[in-house]
């Protein structure tokens, strides 16, 4: 398969259309709530970053099925985050949510072998109590959140192997949520994402590893620098996306709209997940036959280093607050409860 069929086969090719989402976006005034001939206008914010757009296709996916499910009375545009209204929609990432609060951790995928993967953590949310106490958390901070898709499983990229936890010592790594602490108790020094300079550092060398997915790497044109991509390493499962609504809006919608939203979100969360689990195989039979990437786990003693500092970054992330540590008890739980769901799982 050459990089063309790859790129294509994985999706990300939408990435090419970052620009034309922008220059929509940047001719959208921020708007609120604002009735319309009976419709309700509203903006959809998120972060462009790297340059390019990675969650384009969720974007307008999650758009698509909010209107449908309100049967069209919602009218929602796209926003850049710069452009972002006071209140009303806004896509998240892991780390955007893990820096407000620890908390969202739970919700946002965990590092280690605490990790669920994306049909169980969707379980924990919805059947194991986990979306109540999401709601009380993200109420603390003035909105309501909603996971609405998930990344796939990710790979820590690099240009030479990552053996054990030296390699990380004093070197550049960018990781999300939590894992980002993780990468910092090993000895790395985190990188917060700078728009455009991903791609470059990775490059030059200045930043020795990148934790993503295979769409999130290709997006970055990470694949043709990276010989290494090594599985179950910082955060094995991968993370999540969310989108943010202001509690002043979630709380003045009517029930039918709040049901329509949430379950827009669901349905938008299953479908990612079933597009990532179409589409592993065939990614990691590219990788290795157009790219010659090296794809293996992480060796044992990294392994295990990693998870020394993942169980203390969580056990940190629950001691943040009472409504954290009720969040941690609830989770692990249900981890322990479901342990055949945390490596395999089918979305219904």
């Amino acid at each position: 398969m050459d990089r063309r069929q790859f790129l294509c086969a994985s999706g990300c090719a939408l990435a090419a259309s970052a620009p034309l989402v922008q220059a929509f976006a940047a001719d959208m005034p921020p708007q609120s709530v604002a009735p319309s001939n009976g419709r309700i206008d509203l903006f959809l914010s998120h972060r462009t970053e790297d340059g390019f757009d990675r969650h384009l296709a969720n974007v307008r996916d999650l758009i698509d099925r909010i209107e449908a499910r309100t049967q069209n009375r919602y009218a929602i545009g796209i926003a850049s985050q710069d452009h972002a209204p006071p209140s009303g929609l806004r896509l998240a990432g892991a780390s955007e949510l893990v820096d407000v609060d620890r908390g969202f951790a739970y919700a946002t995928g965990l590092p280690g072998r605490a990790a669920l993967d994306a049909p169980a953590l969707r379980d924990w949310l919805t059947a194991g109590g986990g979306q109540g106490l999401l709601d009380e958390l993200s109420a603390r901070h003035g909105t309501k959140v909603l996971i609405v898709a998930h990344n796939g499983p990710s790979y820590l990229w690099s240009k030479t192997p990552m053996r054990q936890a030296s390699d990380f010592a004093g070197k550049y790594v960018r990781a999300d949520g939590l894992a980002r602490s993780v990468a910092a108790g090993l000895g790395a020094e985190p990188w917060r994402i700078v728009q455009g300079s991903s791609q470059h550092l990775f490059n030059s060398g200045s930043m020795t590893a990148i934790e993503a997915s295979v769409n999130d790497a290709m997006a970055q044109q990470l694949l043709a620098s990276a010989r290494y991509a090594s599985a179950d390493a910082l955060v094995p499962h991968g993370t999540t996306l969310a989108l943010q609504i202001g509690l002043d809006l979630w709380n003045a919608m009517g029930p039918a709209d709040q049901a329509a939203f949430t379950a827009a979100a669901d349905e938008n969360y299953r479908a990612s997940v079933k597009t990532n689990q179409a589409y592993a195989d065939l990614n990691q039979r590219a990788l290795r036959q157009s790219y010659a990437t090296d794809l293996a786990p992480v060796p044992e003693q990294l392994a295990g280093s990693i998870q020394t500092v993942a169980r203390a970054m969580i056990a940190q992330a629950a001691a943040t607050s009472e409504l954290a540590s009720r969040m941690d008890a609830s989770y692990m739980a249900y981890l322990h409860t479901n342990q055949h769901l945390t490596g395999h799982g089918n979305i219904v």
